[in-house]
């Protein structure tokens, strides 16, 4: 017994070494990219967002500083889709450190934008990730308003595989209320 406890310990060691050693490469790989002198702005802002994201988990604080940059140079150049980008990233670093009020501030930042410029993946992503947090914050009824907006968003654009998800999450949160033959009655559907 003691033999097998070893070797799994040693395995989960190794694979959490190797998949480390794999993100910090990806991570490097993302700030070479960023500090191209050549790049276009639009595809800079797209790697700061990306290395952002990467950073939150590893690294929130430089995470924080690279969606700034990365909402620094959309605002620079006026290109609002991808300030909403930014801003989402921003609220996947909040999301990371455990600061999901925060969070959702940085996601509504991009949902306003995306309504004014009718984004609907976009809008109804963001709509679905304000839900997932309001649902971790036990704010039920908030957590069931946004999965309806993103719901109805994917349902009238088109976007089957997120409407169903979404449903099965609205599902999931008529479970918690305790409701269930709601919760039944949208499965069924589904």
């Amino acid at each position: 017994m003691r033999l097998v406890t070893k070797l799994l310990l040693f395995i989960t060691i190794h694979i959490t070494i190797f998949s480390n050693a794999q993100s910090i490469k990806f991570i490097d790989s993302l700030k070479l990219d960023c500090d191209a002198y050549k790049l276009e702005d639009t595809i800079k802002i797209k790697k700061l967002s990306k290395l952002a994201s990467s950073l939150g988990s590893v690294n929130p604080q430089s995470g924080i500083e690279t969606a700034e940059k990365a909402i620094a140079l959309a605002n620079k150049i006026n290109q609002p889709i991808y300030l909403g980008e930014a801003y989402i990233t921003m609220g996947f670093v909040f999301y990371n450190l455990g600061k999901f009020d925060e969070a959702i501030v940085w996601y509504n930042k991009a949902i306003d934008i995306f309504i004014k410029h009718n984004v609907a993946y976009k809008l109804g992503s963001c709509y679905k990730n304000v839900a997932s947090l309001n649902g971790l914050l036990l704010r039920r009824e908030k957590s069931l308003e946004y999965f309806d907006k993103a719901a109805k968003i994917f349902k009238d654009n088109n976007f089957p595989d997120e409407y169903v998800s979404c449903t099965n999450m609205i599902a999931n949160v008529y479970i918690m209320i305790p409701e269930y033959q709601k919760a039944l009655d949208i499965y069924d559907s589904n």
